[in-house]
């Protein structure tokens, strides 16, 4: 992870210090899925997670323990999802 701000963050979770990040839309915690499934790891290990702003379904408010039991494919489909919104979003104008 290249972003020295979401190092620190990380850091503070494996610090106990943040049992929770919330963000705006999914895609601006990472647009990588290798990214995304470490972030989810560690927020596993600290008994912490996430939620998405805009993306208040279940898949932003998933216990992390259920990322243990299969739904760490549906969470990184959904990753994949964001970041092609993303790109799409920032791309030419159609």
């Amino acid at each position: 992870m290249e972003r020295p701000a979401l190092r620190q963050l990380l850091e503070d979770v494996k610090a106990g210090k943040i049992d929770i990040i919330v963000v705006y839309k999914v895609d601006r915690l990472t647009r990588s899925l290798a990214d995304f499934a470490k972030i989810v790891e560690i927020l596993d290990a600290q008994s912490a997670s996430f939620v998405s702003v805009t993306h208040s379904s279940a898949i932003s408010r998933l216990p992390m323990r259920l990322w243990k039991r299969g739904a760490r494919k549906a969470c990184l489909k959904f990753a994949q999802y964001c970041g092609f919104a993303a790109s799409y979003r920032s791309g030419p104008e159609r």
